[in-house]
């Protein structure tokens, strides 16, 4: 296996702005709550796993994402780790359509005879109370969700910072708590992080996501997530595929295009950077300065698109060629 494809399969952290990074950290230290707006592939789901590595020092990605990012107090304002003891305190779900709060906070099973809780990652997070380190929940594709479904995180994300979850008092039940008020609810503490990530609402572009809800907006403070520059996207792609800056460039190019021509609605999709790292990586493990390693690429670059887009591909491919 060429050397490439390996290193491909690692973790790559974050690549943005930096501020973005002081605003998330500043909003969660002071709100607790972050949403994350963002195009597919803008770095969304990077940008929480880089937060969580650079807490965790025997992350094999620890230097390379704090180096990303020299002007940040890192221990400041992440203040906890995210790993202890080589524990995940990250709980991860992606939300569609058809998740129910069953999926999200736990379901009932019988077994010889008694009823058993199999939590759900809402469930997990709220039950971690490990002292001294952080417990973040995150929820992709938040604006995918039914109403139902976002509003049952409403007490959560408010001032109260406390749900009652009835599947929950059955747990109780069985470790002996008697005090009904204290039955089936629980409590978020200052450790507890809540970060929702979504799409831009868009019927057509992102069929099936939920028009903004005001009462979901006010309790977590924005960010939008652009995609890299692209002198930044061509230093990626180069780093990251081991080929020149000119060859990203052209690749780089490509994308770009496509994403003004998605923008404007003349297309249907759009290509981000990891779609772009993936076509930088196969033609490093292609016939490198050969024509067939550029054929194998413009190939898979207009093989993504639908058959009524691949002529305006080819078109864009042609003239940046």
């Amino acid at each position: 296996m060429a050397e490439g494809v390996a290193e491909s399969k690692r973790f790559i952290p974050y690549q943005g702005n930096e501020s973005i990074i002081l605003r998330a950290l500043r909003s969660l230290e002071i709100e607790g709550n972050l949403r994350l707006v963002g195009e597919q592939g803008s770095g969304k789901s990077t940008l929480v796993h880089t937060l969580k590595v650079c807490s965790d020092p025997t992350d094999s990605s620890f230097e390379e994402a704090r180096a990303n990012f020299p002007g940040i107090p890192w221990d400041d304002l992440n203040g906890k780790p995210w790993v202890k003891d080589g524990v995940s305190h990250l709980y991860e779900m992606s939300l569609t359509a058809d998740t129910t709060r069953w999926d999200l906070i736990g379901t009932q099973t019988l077994s010889k005879g008694s009823t058993e809780i199999s939590l759900g990652p809402l469930a997990e997070w709220l039950e971690d109370q490990t002292p001294e380190v952080r417990k973040v929940l995150f929820l992709d594709e938040w604006n995918y969700a039914a109403a139902g479904i976002t509003s049952t995180m409403n007490q959560l994300a408010d001032f109260r910072r406390s749900v009652y979850v009835s599947e929950l008092g059955i747990l109780d039940r069985s470790r002996g708590v008697t005090d009904k008020r204290k039955i089936g609810v629980r409590f978020r503490t200052d450790d507890h992080w809540l970060i929702v990530a979504e799409n831009p609402y868009d019927p057509i572009a992102y069929s099936g996501t939920n028009p903004p809800n005001v009462a979901q907006l006010a309790r977590y403070p924005p960010i939008y997530l652009p995609y890299m520059s692209e002198g930044q996207e061509v230093d990626l792609l180069a780093a990251k595929a081991a080929i020149k800056k000119t060859e990203a460039q052209r690749i780089v190019q490509w994308c770009t295009a496509i994403r003004q021509r998605f923008r404007s609605r003349e297309l249907k999709m759009t290509l981000s950077p990891r779609n772009s790292l993936f076509l930088a990586r196969l033609y490093a493990n292609s016939t490198v300065g050969k024509a067939s390693g550029w054929d194998a690429v413009m190939a898979a670059f207009v093989d993504y698109f639908p058959d009524e887009d691949k002529g305006t591909i080819r078109d864009i491919v042609s003239k940046v060629t």
